[in-house]
């Protein structure tokens, strides 16, 4: 089985980490100690991967861009927390946004996830704008 377990704080995320591999071993345990014959359960945690946490304050120029950037073509930016690809230059102290936008779907990471592309250059301009601006670059 595979668990993936998120948090943006690793502190927690390490406890959270604990709490799994201790009731996994109870678990294993009780089962063991029912057996009436054949071979005992053994458990191997092995991780297959790792999304370090952060956070980056609404206060950054670049969440500062990001979010003008979003209100300039007419939406209302969301800030919230997530894991996302930003979550490896955040956890390195590196301020980086994820930008949404440019459709719409549901059923993220399940066998019913779904997408539509709506409008999705609104979403490839906002992001350049971002780019343009946080280098320094008048919009066009």
């Amino acid at each position: 089985m595979e668990v993936d377990l998120r948090s943006v704080s690793e502190e927690r995320l390490r406890g959270i980490d604990q709490l799994l591999h201790a009731a996994v071993r109870e678990g294993v345990a009780e089962e063991n100690a029912g057996r009436a014959h054949g071979d005992s359960l053994v458990v191997e945690f092995r991780r297959v991967g790792h999304r370090p946490s952060g956070e980056v304050p609404l206060s950054d120029p670049l969440v500062q861009r990001a979010a003008a950037a979003i209100a300039y073509f007419g939406a209302r930016p969301e800030p919230g927390i997530g894991s996302t690809d930003a979550n490896i230059p955040i956890s390195r102290g590196i301020p980086a946004v994820t930008l949404g936008g440019g459709g719409e779907g549901e059923g993220a990471h399940s066998l019913r996830e779904w997408w539509l592309d709506r409008n999705g250059e609104v979403a490839i301009k906002r992001t350049l704008l971002v780019v343009r601006a946080h280098a320094g670059l008048a919009a066009p």
